[in-house]
């Protein structure tokens, strides 16, 4: 909030300040992606002043990350996305956000391995980046290298317990990794909003039946741009035609959490399901 009232100011100083601008539809951005903003507005918002950002100033390389970004938030426009960081990239070639949002890009309709190259390059940079740290544990989740993930969210961690989805993201490791009561203390010691997209999950594996379902229902209660996460949670305990009708919806509302679709492990029920296959070829994801 205080990076975004800064930015603001700035725009009532400066209205034809492009950095300004960009800098607004990266915060906007960010709000969607943890869940602190209506989804709608808030990417509307920041498509609009992506798109200023550009216009006021063709050579700034931060307007064209951010309007690559609202490009893939707001329509799943992956193709647009990518020609805008590319171009990004030509203006500026160290361009730290760049290659992060083409590192995540790369994970929704390419490689993992391509992916998770291209976060590790950018820690080597940047080592100390925590939000890379914590993507680059998501991948290597992804890529079932489980050892290594759990090796990576810890050291985000060491470095600030309380970092958002931080305990999340370990949670979900060691569920994979078969360590339940060790992934529920994780979900439980998630200080952010991303403790009710956890705690379904961890005592549906211990066989809280009781505690699942309050958990479950107290996030459909919040389900608002949570609604991929809601599709994860019926795919991870079976029930795959509610999973379907969520995902439906998360691409109905533009829940941001689409673009982590391909490859999910905790969408493994769904993956022998035709409707999986063809909820990739909808969204121009490659198998």
């Amino acid at each position: 909030m205080r990076a975004n009232e800064c930015f603001q100011k700035a725009l009532q100083l400066e209205p034809g300040y492009a950095p300004a601008w960009a800098g607004a539809a990266q915060v906007a951005l960010r709000q969607v992606a943890n869940g602190y903003a209506p989804v709608a507005d808030t990417i509307a918002r920041a498509e609009t002043a992506a798109k200023k950002a550009v216009q006021l100033d063709p050579n700034y390389a931060d307007g064209f990350v951010a309007l690559g970004n609202s490009r893939a938030m707001s329509s799943f426009d992956w193709n647009g996305a990518r020609e805008a960081l590319e171009h990004a990239l030509q203006l500026d070639p160290s361009n730290s956000h760049a290659q992060f949002s083409l590192a995540h890009l790369t994970l929704v309709t390419d490689s993992t391995d391509d992916s998770l190259r291209r976060f590790q390059q950018l820690l080597q940079r940047d080592p100390l980046n925590l939000l890379q740290r914590r993507y680059t544990a998501r991948v290597l989740y992804y890529a079932g290298r489980l050892a290594e993930a759990e090796v990576a969210i810890g050291l985000v961690l060491q470095v600030n317990p309380s970092f958002p989805a931080a305990h999340y993201e370990l949670g979900r490791i060691l569920l994979a990794h078969g360590q339940v009561p060790q992934a529920v203390r994780e979900f439980e010691s998630e200080k952010s909003s991303w403790t009710l997209l956890g705690l379904p999950l961890g005592y549906y594996a211990q066989g809280r039946t009781s505690d699942a379902n309050a958990a479950l229902q107290k996030m459909l209660d919040n389900s608002a741009g949570s609604e991929f996460q809601v599709a994860e949670t019926y795919a991870y305990i079976g029930n795959v035609d509610q999973a379907f009708a969520w995902l439906d919806r998360a691409v109905a509302l533009r829940d941001p959490g689409i673009q982590w679709l391909r490859g999910d492990p905790l969408l493994r029920n769904l993956t022998g399901d035709p409707r999986y296959a063809a909820l990739l070829r909808r969204l121009n994801m490659h198998l």
